[in-house]
C-alpha cells in the first residue's frame, strides 16, 4: 500500500512540475525539489522533472535582476523627463525674453 502511494505522490508531482512557469514561487519550487529527492531514496527516476525545477531557478534570478534593471530605468527616464520639462520651461522663458528685448530695439529705433 505504501508503494502506491508513492507512485501516486510520484505522478501529482510530475503534473505540477509540468505545470511550473519561471514565475513560480521559490518555495514552490524547493517543495518540489525536496520531495524529488525523497522519492529517488525509494528508487524513483527523478532526473528530468529534477533538470526541469533545477532550470527554474536561474530563470528566477534572472527575472529579478531583469526587474531591477527596469525599475532602475524606470527611475532614469523620469528624471530625465522631468530635466526636459525644466529645459523645455527655461527655453520658453529665454524665447519671451528674446522677444521683449526685441520689442525694446524696435521701440528705439
Amino acid at each position: 500500500m505504501f508503494v502506491v502511494g508513492m507512485v501516486y505522490t510520484f505522478f501529482g508531482l510530475l503534473d505540477e512540475v509540468k505545470l511550473l512557469q519561471y514565475d513560480n514561487r521559490i518555495t514552490s519550487l524547493l517543495r518540489l525539489h525536496c520531495s524529488f529527492a525523497k522519492l529517488e531514496k525509494h528508487g524513483f527516476d527523478v532526473k528530468v522533472p529534477q533538470a526541469r525545477i533545477s532550470k527554474l531557478f536561474p530563470l528566477r534570478d534572472t527575472k529579478s535582476k531583469k526587474i531591477e534593471e527596469l525599475e532602475g530605468i524606470k527611475k532614469v527616464t523620469a528624471e530625465k523627463m522631468s530635466e526636459k520639462v525644466e529645459n523645455q520651461r527655461k527655453i520658453l522663458e529665454l524665447q519671451r525674453m528674446i522677444e521683449e528685448v526685441d520689442k525694446e530695439i524696435s521701440r528705439s529705433k
